[in-house]
Formats: structure tokens, sequence, C-alpha cells
């Protein structure tokens, strides 16, 4: 008798346990995917709307606390009308990635120019980070064109915010 009524159930088209990874499957095919990191970074280091957020929120923070905060910026030396390659300004952009601390961040200024954010880093810390960021841009943009940069430091507050003021103002204009 239990089995005459259990083959009956068995028939039906309800399955004992509901599998919800095809439920879920179905619904991540028809919605698009979230936006993610990819659109935080051009190449290897971060794109510069992203880094003039995240500089102002390092400032605030260097001025609210009294801690140190220090900037490196990398700009290629042109001579008239010598344009950087795209090849050149990724081995230079990879390069200061591979030299950057996990605390530090690196991103484009703008087209051209790089910049390195060293939260918590005086500016004698700061020499060591652009010693490394000049050997290792020196070994890694020697193979593409042997592309020269000049790397500044800036670790006074004041200064740091009017090149963030100047350099927004350019890229408004």
């Amino acid at each position: 008798m239990f089995r005459q009524a259990l083959a009956a159930d068995t028939s039906t088209d309800m399955p004992l346990f509901r599998d919800k990874r095809e439920a879920h499957a179905e619904e991540q095919e028809a919605s698009p995917p979230p936006p993610g990191p990819q659109l935080l970074f051009d190449g290897p280091i971060l794109v510069s709307w992203f880094v003039f957020y995240r500089l102002g929120q390092e400032l605030e923070r260097a001025r609210r606390y009294g801690s140190y905060l220090s900037i490196l910026v990398a700009e290629p030396q042109l001579i008239a009308r010598e344009r950087v390659s795209d090849a050149q300004r990724m081995a230079a952009a990879e390069a200061a990635d591979k030299s950057a601390r996990a605390t530090d961040l690196v991103g484009w200024l703008d087209g051209q120019r790089i910049i390195v954010i060293l939260p918590e880093t005086d500016a004698a810390s700061a020499r060591f980070a652009a010693s490394r960021f000049r050997d290792e841009i020196w070994m890694l943009s020697h193979v593409q064109g042997n592309q020269k940069w000049q790397i500044s430091l800036v670790d006074d507050l004041d200064e740091i915010e009017a090149l963030l003021d100047q350099t927004a103002t350019d890229q408004a204009a």
C-alpha cells in the first residue's frame, strides 16, 4: 500500500528538492553585470577621477590628525613636439605600481603625469619611495624607447592642495 502511494507521488513533476542554482543562473543571465573595479583602473593604475577623490580624503585626514602626507609626481621629459607612446606610458604606470607599497595609491594625475600618494609618509621616507620608483621606471622604460621621467616630491599639504586645484582646473578647461 505504501509503495503504491510512493509510486503515485513520484509521477508528479515536482522534485523532492528544488535546485536553487538553476534559478540563480537564470537571474544572472537576465540582469546586466554590476559595475566592477575595472571602472577604477586605466591600465595597471587608478583613473584620475578616483585619484582626485582619494587625494582629497587623504588631505582632509592629514589636516585633521596632523599626520604626514607626501606625493610623488612623475612627468615625462619631452623635447619640442615629442609625444609619449602608449607603451611608454604603460611601462611607467607599471613601474609606479611595482614600486609602491600596499598602502600607497598610484594613479594618473592627467593624461601624461603619474601620481603616487604616500599616506602617513614624511619627506625623508618619501625619498626612499622616489628612489625605488626612479630605479623601477628606468628598468621598464629602457625597453620601451628609453623615455626619461622626472619625479617630483611634494610633502607640504598646501602645495598638494594647490596642485590638486590646478590640475582640476586644467582638466575642466
